[in-house]
Order: structure tokens, then sequence, then C-alpha cells
């Protein structure tokens, strides 16, 4: 008898014990998603891309990057000619961390 009783006690007391476990607070929701930092190479990939789309003629070198809190600004210059106005075409173009991209005229 002694020893169903002391089964029996294991099992009340074990009760509790399982039932607060459970009863824990749900982890909490994680923050809503940031896009990462561009490494320079994916924002030189997005910003030729960008100029490719709106028919910026090539050839046209990458001649400076800064990176910027929000992304990159990266210039590009075309090729010399002197009987254009301006001689030469250059374009600074803005690239975001979340895709964005546009030309800073």
């Amino acid at each position: 008898m002694r020893f169903t009783s002391i089964r029996r006690l294991l099992l009340l007391s074990a009760f509790p014990l399982a039932a607060a476990s459970c009863a824990s607070a749900p982890p909490p929701d994680p923050g809503s998603p940031v896009p990462a930092q561009l490494s320079d190479r994916q924002a030189n990939f997005v910003a030729r891309e960008y100029l490719n789309a709106h028919n910026v003629s090539a050839p046209r070198t990458l001649v400076s990057e800064q990176k910027q809190p929000h992304g990159w600004w990266m210039w590009y210059e075309g090729p010399f000619d002197p009987q254009t106005k301006p001689p030469q075409a250059s374009y600074l173009v803005e690239v975001d961390n979340d895709g964005t991209v546009r030309n800073i005229d």
C-alpha cells in the first residue's frame, strides 16, 4: 500500500510542474525585417543594371563609390568625346539597401 501512495504523491507533485512548464509566456515576436547592407560589388551590379535599363550608352567606368548610411553612391563616367556637350558624360547613381535605385542629377 505504501508503494502506491508514494507513486500517487509523486504523480500529483509532478502535475503542477508540468502545467507550469506549458504555461510559460510565448517567445517575443521578431522585429520587422530590415534590409542588409549591400556590399560594394552588389551595389555596382544593381547600378549597372539600372543604367542598362535606362539606355545609358556604354562603355562606362566606375570612378568612385561612397558608402552611405542607407546604401551606396556610385559614380560612373563615359568615354571622352569632344564633339558632344558635355564632352564626358557622368552618372551618379544612388543604390539603397532595400534595392531602390535612382540617378542623382
